[in-house]
């Protein structure tokens, strides 16, 4: 992982031998987006699915899904420093889905075992959320490549010192 502050002006971090380098700020970027693709998604779904069920699990999507960020944000930085050798993006966008199918797994199951069993982990509305949790996590990675593209097409501007002594790098 690389400083933020190549955003302004530093050379990117990724280089041929590490075509998916990450900065902090895009991995916080993802997290953001994880999060808020899950809250709309979700709030949609149990909206829209009308059970008694799904205002419970509404009243606790947001305190889950910050501390899953929370909490996961560290395992995913692990696994896109692992990951951040390997080209294809179709590789990390399905690695991070999976995990985060995982993260909503363990969450529902939190959900269900605070509740002395309410049922919801293998319900609809359970696998849905779990679904939901996966999808939001790889559209976050997809939104952090995104982010990383747009910022490496911008110029690079380097500091004066960095260009030599004439001010344009001749020397």
């Amino acid at each position: 992982m690389y400083p933020a502050r190549y955003a302004r002006g530093m050379p990117s971090p990724r280089t041929p031998e590490r075509p998916a380098a990450f900065t902090r700020g895009e991995l916080l970027f993802g997290a953001l987006c994880a999060v808020l693709w899950f809250l709309g998604s979700s709030t949609v779904f149990y909206a829209l699915s009308m059970q008694a069920a799904a205002v419970f699990a509404l009243m606790y999507s947001v305190s889950f899904s910050l501390g899953a960020a929370v909490v996961g944000t560290p395992v995913a930085a692990l696994i896109g420093f692992g990951l951040r050798g390997v080209r294809p993006r179709w590789i990390h966008l399905a690695v991070f889905a999976l995990y985060g199918l995982a993260v909503g797994f363990a969450a529902v199951r939190l959900l269900d075992a605070l509740n002395h069993g309410f049922g919801l982990t293998f319900s609809t509305l359970g696998l849905v959320t779990i679904a939901l949790a996966g999808g939001s996590v790889a559209l976050g990675r997809r939104h952090a490549f995104a982010r990383a593209d747009r910022l490496d097409r911008r110029p690079t501007f380097l500091p004066r010192a960095a260009l030599g002594s004439d001010g344009r790098g001749l020397d």
